[in-house]
């Protein structure tokens, strides 16, 4: 791999990192605006508890689905499908004001957002060798505390002035700009120069 294939690992690094962010901040981080959503819907503890791990469920129900798809497909439509359509489903969650659809939207969009989870650290392994991928792993993993703390930290701001719509809409917004940046950004490694053949031996005709 040349020089420019080394920098541009850092980039497709970065994109997976923000595509990860954006996921996690629906997976996790609206917990930050729990007494909004109990008021929305008059929920208990236990029902705003089961609303939040609607996400979860979904990510749980197809996670491993995903693994097949991007082996087959690739990476960046992989993450174009799943962050695109999270923020369709997102989106959907704030357009609609019953409990039971917006329940089924959360799982929808975790259940499309898991893709982004396999594609992300794929990519990620496929583009640094060997001796920096622990690094380079460690550095996407932090997208996971990153999008639930932005998440924690930007929400509730959003839900006082703008209602519980616009947090959906807010979270559908972050993964558009993830998904377009994946689909400009994220590619196949160069190909490797394949191995010099070796010298042959004096008794070969």
């Amino acid at each position: 791999m040349g020089k420019t294939g080394v920098r541009y690992r850092w980039v497709v690094l970065a994109a997976g990192t923000a595509a990860q962010a954006s996921t996690s901040a629906y997976f996790q981080g609206l917990a930050g605006v729990g007494p909004a959503l109990r008021a929305a819907h008059g929920l208990s503890l236990g029902g705003l508890g089961l609303l939040l791990a609607c996400p979860t469920v979904g990510v749980l129900a197809t996670l491993l689905v995903w693994g097949p798809v991007v082996d087959r497909y690739g990476e960046r439509p992989t993450m174009a499908v799943g962050l695109f359509g999270a923020a369709a489903c997102l989106l959907g969650a704030g357009l609609v004001d019953g409990l039971a659809p917006r329940a089924v939207l959360l799982g929808l969009a975790g259940a499309v957002g898991a893709s982004v989870t396999t594609a992300s650290g794929r990519a990620v392994l496929t583009w640094f060798p060997s001796d920096r991928r622990g690094l380079a792993m460690g550095i996407r993993q932090c997208a996971v505390p990153l999008g639930s703390g932005l998440a924690a930290a930007c929400l509730p701001p959003a839900a006082g002035r703008f209602g519980v719509h616009g947090v959906f809409f807010a979270l559908a917004a972050g993964c558009l700009v993830a998904g377009a940046a994946a689909v400009a950004l994220i590619r196949e490694p160069p190909a490797q120069p394949r191995a010099a053949a070796g010298p042959v031996s004096a008794g070969a005709t």
